[in-house]
């Protein structure tokens, strides 16, 4: 178990990134498919959710595996360092928490309804999103180090 050490795997890495990019590459052509304003907003939203707070300020800045492993389950750890302000070791607040659990589900749940419209679009869209977000729940969550990230789960598992 890699990650226990503060390392992941290539496998779980490419894991989480091959999934989620699927996720809101489709949420994305789906959205395109209905109006393109919806794509540009969802996208945008992806942009400003994921990189511009999750990486750059919630998550990231407060997560062992980038800074003393030098290893990220999102991306390649060079592209997650660049969008980092400066570590913080203090703990979320209440509404960064909140805001956190909205762009991380709103990824996938935002475009949902129209994505499962089209039979094409929704196969990739429901596999990516139920095998990365169980992921996190079955595997990550439960071995990470980053005792700040809401999503922490490794105060239920032994180790």
């Amino acid at each position: 178990m890699l990650c226990l050490r503060g390392k992941f795997s290539l496998f779980e890495q490419l894991w989480m990134q091959i999934t989620f990019h699927t996720i809101w590459i489709v949420g994305a052509i789906g959205l395109w498919k209905i109006n393109t304003t919806y794509a540009v907003l969802y996208i945008l939203f992806v942009l400003i959710g994921i990189l511009g707070l999750i990486v750059g300020q919630w998550i990231c800045p407060r997560c062992p595996h980038i800074h003393e492993h030098n290893s990220c389950m999102q991306l390649p750890p060079s592209i997650t360092k660049l969008f980092i302000r400066k570590r913080v070791a203090k703990p979320l607040t209440k509404i960064e928490k909140i805001s956190f659990f909205f762009v991380l589900y709103g990824v996938f749940l935002l475009p949902a309804y129209w994505v499962v419209q089209d039979k094409v679009l929704a196969i990739p869209f429901i596999l990516a999103g139920l095998s990365h977000y169980t992921s996190y729940f079955m595997w990550f969550c439960k071995r990470c180090l980053n005792s700040h990230c809401p999503q922490n789960m490794n105060m239920f598992t032994v180790k």
